[in-house]
């Protein structure tokens, strides 16, 4: 971390569960539950809150439904710095990270 301090080394992938037949509610649920573990089982290592917060990155799918989608990322925004505020996160750690993708259902034979 210290010759690439950006680098995002956690990836928990939302779209798999998206492209699987989730609705937006339940991708964001899994993803926030997946992390959460993530963050526990890294935290059980000794490793900092700083440096998980840090090191996480989230993917999602977007769909063609666009203030669903936009509602989506800022809900996940939300919540996400509530659960690292629960972890004990400072401010400046609380950010979420995140890359879209196009959801598979977007896409035509």
């Amino acid at each position: 971390k210290e010759q690439a301090p950006e680098l995002k080394t956690v990836l928990v992938s939302g779209d798999v569960y998206a492209n699987g037949g989730a609705n937006d509610v339940q991708e964001v649920a899994y993803a926030l539950a997946t992390a959460v573990c993530y963050v526990r089982q890294l935290a059980q290592r000794n490793i900092d809150i700083h440096t998980i917060a840090r090191s996480m990155m989230f993917t999602f799918s977007m769909g063609a439904n666009f203030f669903m989608e936009i509602a989506k990322l800022r809900a996940l925004r939300v919540l996400w710095a509530r659960i690292m505020e629960a972890f004990g996160a400072e401010e400046a750690d609380r950010a979420v990270h995140v890359h879209g993708r196009t959801s598979a259902f977007t896409k035509t034979v």
